[in-house]
């Protein structure tokens, strides 16, 4: 027998699979398109990677923490082991402004913009592993190395 002449013998059960397709693929749909979570925190060290701890994503680093310098941490999960793989902070010549526009962070489109638009201008950042004895320009070479070789592939872990 057919699939028309199944449907034609069972038209209430074909009514009923059909708007169980149409009701999954509206929540599908739904589902994907939803707004993703804003992160509201972020890792940072004090220690130059051996713990961590998580605070206000709009922090611009280094600040002081429990009276030593905290730096952001970027936390992947190494062989199951939550592991800084590198840090980051701003220069001391841009972090004032850093932390001026950090503090208008709301999530809206401008306020991302003007975040973007000061890391693209000049070179606002540092990065280093916590192996490495100096911190690197963050538009670097070397830089670029750090963060794209952070984790080896492993997944990153968020507060």
């Amino acid at each position: 027998m057919g699939l028309r002449e199944t449907i034609n013998k069972s038209k209430p059960a074909a009514i009923a699979v059909t708007s169980a397709l149409v009701v999954a693929a509206v929540g599908l749909t739904v589902w994907s398109n939803r707004k993703p979570e804003r992160l509201t925190s972020a890792f940072f060290t004090t220690d130059n990677g051996a713990t961590y701890f998580a605070d206000d994503i709009n922090k611009a680093a280094p600040f002081d923490h429990d009276g030593k310098q905290a730096v952001r941490a970027y936390v992947y999960s190494i062989d199951n082991k939550p592991t800084v793989a590198y840090m980051e902070r701003y220069t001391a010549e841009a972090r004032p402004a850093a932390e001026a526009i950090l503090q208008k962070q709301d999530g809206s489109i401008q306020a991302q913009a003007e975040l973007t638009n000061f890391l693209q201008k000049g070179n606002p950042l540092e990065v280093k592993r916590p192996s490495d004895a100096k911190w690197v320009s963050g538009n670097s070479k070397e830089a670029a190395q750090i963060r794209s070789s952070a984790g080896g592939g492993a997944p990153a872990v968020y507060p």
